[in-house]
C-alpha cells in the first residue's frame, strides 16, 4: 500500500522526518518498506510553452515543436497529436531521466540530442504514461494554462512529495488504515498531534438534503434485492443521469497515479479516489447497459445480491472470462451476473465514453466470503485487499452522498433516483469494560488513567471513567472492528504509548512450571529407549491415500476424508501408523539390508467416536515399529519398552487362540494387514493394546520390502495407566551369573508362551533365575521335511540362554545341575518337553 505524506499532511501536522515516521509507524502499526522522494522522479523537468507547431519535413507521424522554457528556445520532434501554439507541455532537457510508467520503477531512459528523421531534437516532451501520471501514450501531455514558465513541473502538480511503501500483510485486521485518513489517524495518534477527519463522514446531512429528490422527480427506475444478508450487511445504490464522460481533473489524477492506481476517466477515478481516501470501494454500472442486458424486466434496472449458481460465468473489467462457483457473492440483474461482488465489475455493464447514466453503488461484504471468491477466481484487486479485512458497514452511506458530490462537480451528474439502502442489522460501537490497574501490570509501566484516556482519544475512542470505581468504559468506532476485549485496548495503549518508552523489569507474579504432560514424557522416553537400540524415527504425513493402504489389503472405507487435501494422493486421516512406515521402508531397502524405523503420533480411528453432542473424533497416540527381520527379532524392541516404563509382563497371544469378538475395533481392522499365521496380540494386565506379527507376502511383493519383514502397532493411551513412573529399587546381587543354553523339543502346537512360562516357573521359589532369552526356534518345513520325534509328532525345537545368579552365594555345579534338573522337570511336567540331546 501506498501513501503520499502531502495528503496525510491534509488530516494532521507531521512533525517527524520520512525516516523518523517510517522507523514509529513499524514499531507502532506495520513495517513501512519503503520511503520515496516523489520528486526525484521528475528532477529537472521544466514547464515550456509551445510558440510553434509545424509539420516534420519528411515523415507526416511526426511534429516539430518549437519551445520557449524560459532561458532560451528549443526544438523538440513529437509524434503527431492535437498540440497547439500557446499549450504548456513539461520539457525534459538532455540528461534528464524519463519517470515511467505509473506503478514502475524510477530509472527509465536517460534523454539526449538526438536527430530525428534528419531534423534536430533538443529533449523530450512526455505523454502523460512516459511522465508516470496516466496511461494515455498518443498524446503530450498537456499543463494548465497559468503554468509559469521555467518552473518545475514537480513544484506545480503536486509532486513534491514523499510516497510510504507500506507492507499490507501485517494489517489483516486493520482495514482502517487502508486509507489517508486512517493512516493519518495513526500517525497524529504516535505524533500526539491534532487530527482533523473527513468532516463529511461524520456529518453528511447537508449532502443527503441536497441530494434527495422527491418521488415524482425520479426519471430513472431502480429496485434492490438483498438475498444474502449475512454475506452483504449493506448495499445502497443511486442512480445518476446527465453525466459527462471526461478526463478527471489534474490534481485528481495525480493523486492516484501516487498511490500507483491508472486514472481512467473521472467517473471511474472518482470511485477510486474516494477508496484512497476514505478506504471504501465503490462502483459504477452503466445504467443503460444494465437495462439493456436484462431483458426480463421492462421498467428500469434491477440489482439483485445473490450467490451464484455453479456454472454461471461472467467476463470481468478486466477482459477475463470466468465460471463462478456456488457460493460467491454477485451482484447481478433479474438474471445474470454483472459483478463479482467486492471482487470486480463485468464487462458488459461497465462505464465508457457514450455513459450518461449511472448506477453509483457502496456496499459491505463479508469478509470470509470476498477473501475465499477472490482466491478461487484468481483477481486480487485494491477492492478486494479492503474488503476482505472487514469494512464498517456504518460508513457506506456517508461514501455514496461524497460520490454524487464529486460526481456532481466533475461529472455534471445529476440524481435520478431515490437513495436505495438496504441495511437490516445495524452495526452497534462496542463497548468493553476496561481496568486500568490490569493493564498497568500487563504492560509492565506506570502509565496513567490520564495518558490511557488521551491514547484513546487520539484513536477516536470515548473512554468513560466509571462512577466509583476505578474501572473505564471504553467505546470502539464501528470501524475498529478488531477490538474486542481488554487485551484488545491493552495493545494500543502500548503501540501508541511506546515500546522503546516501557523499562525492562522482572515480572512481580509468581512463576508456577507447567506439570509436564505424562502422556508426552512417556512418548520422550519410548523414543529414548528405541534410539539407543538402534532404531530410526521417522515423520510421515497425517494424511494417507487409498493406494497404500490397498497395497496393505486395509480399506478406508469410513475413514476421515479431507475436504482440501494437499494432494490427491493424501486425502484421508490414516487409520494406523503401520502402513506409513511400511513406505518409509520401501525408501530405505535400498540402503541397507536389516534396519528398524519406528513413528509415534496421533491416529484417527475409522469407528471411535467420542460420546458427546459434537461427538468428535477420537485421536488416540500409537506407536508402530517395523523390522526387515523376524517377529522374534522384534519383540526385544517391545521388552525393551517395557523395562524402560517399568510395565507389568507382557503377554503374547497367537491370533489362532484368541477370540475375535473381544479385540479392539481398531486391533481388529489392522489384523488384516499381518500374515494370520503369524500375528499374535499384545495382552497388558489383562488387555489387548497391540499386535505384532509378519506383515502379509502380497504387500512384501508388491511393494518390493525384505522377506519376512515384521511390524507391530500398540496404542499408548491404553499403556499410559500401567507405566510405574518410580521404578522399584532391587539390591543388585553380588554374586556372579552364570549363563546356560538349554535346547527344548515340544510339540509343534505348544505356544512360544506355554513353554517359556514352564522355564521360568523352575525358579519362582528362590529367584536364581534371572534372564530368560530365546536364541533360537526350528520347525520342519512342511511334509515330508518335517522333524519328527519317535513316536512321529511333529516337533518344535526352542533354544534358551538362561541366566542365573544368586543373591546369597556364588552358585557351584551342584546348584546349577540342580536348577537344570527342576527346568527340565517343568518343562516335561507343563508342555510335554523333553531336553533336546
Amino acid at each position: 500500500m501506498k501513501a503520499s505524506l502531502n495528503w496525510i499532511k491534509e488530516f494532521t501536522k507531521i512533525t517527524l522526518t520520512p525516516e523518523e515516521l517510517k522507523e514509529r509507524l513499524s514499531v507502532s502499526l506495520t513495517e513501512v518498506e519503503g520511503i520515496e522522494d516523489y520528486a526525484q522522479r521528475f528532477n529537472g523537468i521544466i514547464v515550456a510553452v509551445v510558440e510553434e507547431v509545424r509539420p516534420h519535413e519528411t515523415s507526416p507521424d511526426l511534429l516539430v515543436l518549437k519551445l520557449d522554457i524560459g532561458s532560451r528556445h528549443v526544438s523538440v520532434v513529437v509524434q503527431t497529436c492535437p498540440v497547439k501554439k500557446g499549450d504548456k507541455v513539461p520539457y525534459l532537457p538532455p540528461g534528464s531521466v524519463v519517470p515511467g510508467e505509473i506503478g514502475g520503477e524510477t530509472g527509465g531512459q536517460t534523454v539526449a540530442v538526438a536527430e530525428v528523421k534528419g531534423v534536430a531534437s533538443e529533449g523530450f516532451v512526455p505523454s502523460g504514461r512516459e511522465l508516470g501520471l496516466n496511461y494515455d501514450h498518443t498524446n503530450v501531455y498537456i499543463l494548465p494554462d497559468d503554468a509559469k514558465v521555467g518552473s518545475p513541473v514537480s513544484q506545480l502538480l503536486d509532486l513534491t512529495d514523499y510516497i510510504l511503501e507500506i507492507k499490507n500483510k501485517a494489517l489483516t485486521n486493520r482495514p482502517d488504515v487502508f486509507c489517508v485518513e486512517g493512516l493519518a489517524r495513526e500517525i497524529a495518534a504516535v505524533q500526539a498531534s491534532r487530527f482533523k477527519g473527513l468532516s463529511w463522514i461524520s456529518d453528511f446531512s447537508k449532502l443527503k438534503q441536497r441530494y434527495t429528490i422527491s418521488e415524482e422527480d425520479q426519471t430513472c427506475a431502480l429496485r434492490i434485492d438483498n438475498q444474502v444478508h449475512p454475506l452483504c450487511p449493506r448495499y445502497i445504490a443511486v442512480v445518476l443521469d446527465n453525466v459527462t464522460i471526461a478526463p478527471s481533473p489534474v490534481w485528481m489524477q495525480v493523486r492516484l497515479a501516487k498511490h500507483g492506481i491508472r486514472p481512467v476517466n473521472n467517473v471511474v477515478d472518482i470511485s477510486n479516489y474516494l477508496m484512497i481516501e476514505a478506504g471504501q470501494p465503490s462502483h459504477t454500472f452503466d445504467y443503460d447497459k444494465v437495462v439493456k442486458k436484462d431483458t426480463a424486466v421492462s421498467d428500469g434496472a434491477v440489482l439483485t445480491v445473490r450467490t451464484a449458481k455453479g456454472g454461471e460465468t461472467i467476463t470481468t473489467i478486466d477482459g477475463q472470462h470466468k465460471t463462478l462457483e456456488d457460493g460467491m457473492v454477485i451482484i447481478a440483474d433479474s438474471q445474470n451476473p454483472i459483478g463479482v461482488a467486492g471482487v470486480m465489475g463485468g464487462k458488459d455493464t461497465e462505464i465508457s465514453d457514450e455513459t450518461t447514466r449511472v448506477i453509483f453503488q457502496v456496499e459491505n461484504l463479508d469478509m470470509y466470503s470476498v477473501r475465499r471468491t477472490s482466491m478461487a477466481l484468481g483477481i486480487f484487486s485494491e477492492a478486494v485487499t479492503r474488503f476482505s479485512r472487514g469494512l464498517d458497514p456504518n460508513r457506506c452511506e456517508a461514501i455514496l452522498y461524497k460520490g454524487i458530490d464529486l460526481l456532481h462537480s466533475y461529472a455534471g451528474a445529476e440524481v435520478a433516483s431515490s437513495v436505495l439502502d438496504d441495511y437490516e442489522t445495524p452495526l452497534l460501537p462496542q463497548k468493553i469494560s476496561f481496568d486500568p490497574q490490569r493493564s498497568r501490570n500487563r504492560i509492565g509501566s506506570d502509565i496513567s488513567d490520564e495518558t490511557m484516556t488521551d491514547i484513546f482519544e487520539r484513536l477516536s475512542f470515548d473512554a468513560v471513567s466509571e462512577r466509583k470505581s476505578p474501572m473505564m468504559t471504553i467505546t470502539a468506532p464501528t470501524f475498529r472492528r478488531d477490538i474486542r476485549i481488554q487485551e484488545d485496548l491493552d495493545e494500543e495503549v502500548v503501540r501508541i504509548f511506546g515500546y522503546d518508552r516501557i523499562v525492562p523489569t522482572l515480572p512481580l507474579r509468581t512463576i508456577t512450571p507447567i506439570p509436564q504432560n505424562p502422556c508426552r514424557k512417556i512418548r520422550m522416553l519410548i523414543k529414548d529407549t528405541l534410539r539407543a537400540c538402534g532404531a530410526h524415527e521417522v515423520y510421515t504425513y497425517s494424511f494417507v491415500g487409498e493406494n497404500v493402504y490397498e497395497t496393505c489389503r486395509l480399506s478406508l472405507e469410513g475413514a476421515k476424508k479431507l475436504l482440501n487435501p494437499i494432494s490427491p494422493d493424501l486425502q484421508y486421516m490414516r487409520p494406523l501408523l503401520v502402513p506409513s512406515v511400511i513406505e518409509k521402508v520401501t525408501v530405505n531397502a535400498s540402503h541397507a539390508d536389516r534396519f528398524v524405523l519406528f513413528e509415534t503420533d496421533m491416529v484417527n480411528p475409522i469407528k471411535e467416536i467420542e460420546n458427546g453432542t459434537r461427538a468428535l473424533p477420537v485421536e488416540p497416540w500409537h506407536l508402530a515399529c517395523v523390522h526387515t527381520d523376524s517377529f522374534f527379532a522384534l519383540k526385544a524392541y517391545l521388552d525393551e519398552i517395557r523395562r524402560s516404563l517399568n510395565l507389568p509382563a507382557i503377554e503374547f497371544l497367537p491370533a489362532k487362540a484368541v477370540e475375535r469378538g473381544g479385540l479392539p475395533s481398531w486391533v481388529q481392522y489392522a489384523e488384516q494387514g499381518y500374515l494370520f499365521g503369524h500375528l499374535a496380540y499384545i495382552r497388558l494386565a489383562g488387555s489387548i493394546v497391540g499386535l505384532i506379527g509378519e506383515i502379509i507376502p502380497s504387500c512384501v511383493s508388491e511393494m518390493k520390502l525384505p522377506q519376512g519383514i515384521s511390524a507391530f502397532e500398540v496404542r499408548l493411551d491404553d499403556i499410559e495407566p500401567h507405566v510405574q513412573e518410580v521404578p522399584q529399587y532391587r539390591d543388585p546381587s553380588h554374586f556372579p551369573s552364570v549363563v546356560h543354553d538349554m535346547c527344548f523339543v515340544t510339540n509343534r502346537n505348544v505356544l512360544y508362551s506355554e513353554l517359556h512360562t514352564a522355564v521360568a516357573s523352575a525358579g519362582e521359589g528362590d529367584g536364581v533365575i534371572k534372564e530368560i532369552e530365546c536364541r533360537d526356534i526350528y520347525t520342519g518345513v512342511n511334509g515330508s521335511s518335517e522333524k519328527k520325534s519317535d513316536d512321529g509328532r511333529t516337533v518344535k525345537k526352542t533354544t534358551f540362554r538362561i541366566t542365573m545368579q544368586s543373591d546369597e552365594k556364588t552358585l557351584n555345579e551342584d546348584d546349577i545341575a540342580s536348577i537344570r534338573e527342576e527346568i527340565v522337570e517343568s518343562v516335561q511336567k507343563r508342555v510335554n518337553g523333553s531336553l533336546c540331546a
